[in-house]
């Protein structure tokens, strides 16, 4: 039965919001190595593109008010740098969401060179959702701020159905409204827990880039680590949690 064209009734329809962030939380972390380790390469390979090729915006001082020039050629690491993310780094993400959504299902989760092999073929599908949704987020934005908040929320589990079930980025979208219609309140209340949890992963760095004096060698390499640290932690996290949502919504749809 298709899980999009037959709705039941909306009680039937709810799921318990803190249970399913615990559930999400708990295979994050009995299966951090692996996804880690999927992850870990493009933000190694994204950060040192950034703090290597763009040091003076890499080491920027956000208490300063002085304003500061940024090199043409930095400019070009920091895109050379987001390149890596919007490539290799769908490329990890979707590995992640195939891994999460395997161990959610009770099927034996593929790993490192196995969840890669996979996942390529879902990259194009991936990108294609995650630019959609990024686009209609900015234009719901730019109306009032709030129809992009509902937006964000609305076609969130489109990234994970992108990656993990064999339909194009539109049909993605499509089907993420339906499974969040009537539900709406529930997801953006997952969502705040993911959010909270992600600012909390982020906030050493934060407090170290703070912290610590710019312009130094040896502070910089301490950000450096730190935020390889988060980074490494937080889209495996919030690729689990989607993908933990996207699966309950299917399953109570």
């Amino acid at each position: 039965m298709d899980p999009i064209k037959h709705l039941p009734a909306p009680d039937q329809r709810d799921f318990e919001v803190y249970p399913l962030f615990l559930q999400c939380l708990g295979l994050f972390v009995r299966h951090l190595p692996l996804f880690v380790g999927l992850n870990l390469p493009v933000v190694i390979l994204s950060s040192l593109c950034l703090y290597l090729g763009a040091p003076t915006l890499a080491d920027a001082d956000p208490q300063t008010r002085h304003p500061f020039a940024i090199p043409p050629n930095e400019w070009l690491a920091l895109a050379g740098s987001l390149l890596i993310v919007f490539s290799f780094g769908l490329w990890a993400a979707a590995a992640i969401y195939r891994a999460a959504d395997d161990a959610l299902a009770g099927s034996p989760v593929p790993g490192f060179r196995a969840a890669y092999s996979w996942a390529v073929e879902r990259v194009p599908a991936l990108l294609g959702a995650e630019l959609l949704y990024i686009l209609a987020v900015m234009v719901g934005t730019v109306f009032c701020f709030v129809p992009g908040i509902w937006l964000g929320v609305m076609l969130v589990p489109a990234l994970p159905r992108a990656a993990t079930r064999d339909v194009g980025p539109m049909t993605a979208l499509r089907d993420a409204r339906d499974l969040v219609a009537g539900r709406w309140w529930r997801v953006a209340g997952f969502g705040v827990l993911v959010a909270v949890t992600i600012l909390a992963i982020y906030a050493p760095y934060s407090f170290l880039n703070v912290a610590l004096p710019h312009g130094n060698p040896g502070a910089l390499l301490v950000r450096a680590l730190a935020n390889v640290f988060a980074a490494a932690l937080i889209t495996p996290f919030q690729a689990c949690a989607y993908t933990a949502l996207h699966r309950r919504l299917e399953e109570t749809a």
